[in-house]
């Protein structure tokens, strides 16, 4: 999920290449064919100031994602887009505002839904509800540094068949690109907290669980689980390795 996040307010950056303003995205690139940031290349090429489309195919883990913009209003702090990305069994939106001298963005408002099973595949049940989300992106004209901060809640998680219960999750990115997210689980199998961290765009990710009494739990689940962690009495400490992480392991 937090990498979808990362992903998201990347989608974003395509909004700075349409202010660019040559008509449509494929006049811009034939006037500086060379000269545009390799993020761009998603842009459509009939896309421009006014509304656009950014596809970004999948990586394996997130599914393709289509980002959808238009220009709702002129403020005095600048532009103001409606935002939308879609995907498989996911729908967000979130306002973004373009200052006039557009060496950042803001995300704003943003809220909508992640149904897991079609989101991540069949093994994961439940939904996460956004409610909160934004953000903010700094040095458009280079390298791209965003930060964010995210609220949800996920209702009825399941995972293999095991209930995991509904609880609120929180999130942050930092600028330096550093995320963590919290999620607190109650009314599943057992009672769990947890916490992710990574780096923006790197597969490399650790997860911290504690399960609160993992004697409730399926026999062989608990046992493919104990090699990640330790048992302290009934609750059992997980530190896990995701994606590249566990793949050098």
């Amino acid at each position: 999920m937090i990498r979808f996040l990362g992903l998201f307010v990347v989608f974003v950056f395509g909004l700075a290449g349409a202010m660019l303003w040559y008509g449509q995205m494929h006049q811009l690139r034939q006037a500086v064919p060379d000269g545009l940031p390799a993020w761009m290349a998603d842009i459509s090429g009939t896309s421009s100031l006014g509304q656009g489309r950014m596809v970004r195919g999948s990586d394996g883990i997130v599914p393709e994602l289509t980002l959808r913009w238009s220009v709702r209003t002129l403020t005095s702090e600048g532009l103001v887009w409606d935002l939308a990305v879609t995907g498989a069994g996911l729908a967000l939106k979130a306002d973004v505002l373009v200052p006039y001298w557009p060496d950042r963005i803001f995300i704003r408002n943003g809220s909508g839904t992640i149904a897991l099973a079609d989101f991540y595949g069949p093994r994961a049940g439940g939904a996460l509800m956004v409610t909160e989300f934004d953000g903010e992106v700094r040095r458009l004209s280079g390298t791209p540094s965003p930060r964010g901060r995210l609220s949800a809640t996920a209702n009825d998680i399941t995972l293999d068949d095991i209930r995991l219960g509904s609880g609120p999750i929180t999130a942050t990115m930092d600028f330096a690109g550093s995320w963590q997210a919290g999620v607190a689980l109650t009314g599943g199998a057992s009672d769990m907290t947890g916490q992710v961290r990574g780096e923006f765009l790197s597969s490399n990710t650790m997860l911290d669980v504690t399960i609160a009494d993992a004697s409730a739990l399926p026999e062989s689940t608990r046992q493919a689980l104990a090699m990640f962690g330790k048992m302290q009495g009934n609750a059992l400490r997980l530190t896990i390795p995701i994606g590249a992480a566990a793949a050098n392991n």
